[in-house]
């Protein structure tokens, strides 16, 4: 194919556009904003965006009760599910645990996206300080860590609900295959809501450790 430079015109649409990559303006309060200038360091906004996300997807699911909604919700929400725990065993991480700033983000570098990895190590740190006069808490802990190891089993590398295909271009799901959505969003609910209790048990003993 020979190039016609005389004939040939590039496309100017682009002309209209910024070159920025993300704009900024208008009023404060109504923007997407990443990151809280006046409030930093709460985290719950962002933890309760995805959970609530989720629970939304659920709901039109349900409403709507058909197979194309599920089709195209289902892996959103069990992505925004993911990342709602996540962030929630990390909230617990740097918020509520207050000794050895450095460690925990040591921890936090090196579990990055490990469901599994981060809890064992929240476990760790909780047990003998806030739960160890607590005859219920190993039993307690044993079935969050069941619920995390199964939903790490099955997201590994924390992409399965993220990318179509692994690294190497194999597809995650090469034969057709059927998931209960509300069992599923259950099971993510309780594993967010033990988290959350946790998150509320141990702000409490540090409001009597700490003042």
């Amino acid at each position: 194919m020979n190039w016609d430079s005389e004939h040939y015109k590039l496309p100017n649409k682009w002309d209209s556009f910024s070159s920025e990559f993300i704009e900024d303006g208008g009023n404060y309060y109504s923007e997407s904003v990443i990151g809280y200038e006046y409030k930093q360091r709460d985290y719950e906004p962002y933890f309760n965006s995805y959970a609530e996300t989720a629970g939304y997807f659920l709901k039109l699911m349900l409403e709507e009760q058909k197979k194309h909604t599920a089709d195209v919700l289902f892996l959103p929400m069990c992505y925004l599910y993911r990342n709602g725990i996540e962030l929630a065993l990390k909230v617990i991480l740097i918020k509520d645990l207050k000794d050895d700033f450095q460690e925990r983000c040591k921890i936090l570098s090196k579990k990055k996206h490990s469901i599994v990895g981060l809890w064992n190590s929240i476990r760790k740190l909780i047990s003998d300080k806030y739960f160890a006069n607590d005859d219920n808490a190993d039993d307690y802990f044993d079935k969050i860590s069941k619920c995390c190891n199964r939903l790490q089993n099955f997201d590994v590398n924390a992409d399965i609900f993220r990318y179509p295909c692994k690294k190497d271009m194999t597809p995650y799901f090469v034969e057709s295959k059927t998931f209960d959505y509300k069992n599923i969003s259950e099971f993510m609910e309780s594993i967010i809501q033990a988290i959350e209790c946790l998150d509320y048990d141990i702000s409490a003993k540090n409001d009597t450790i700490y003042c």
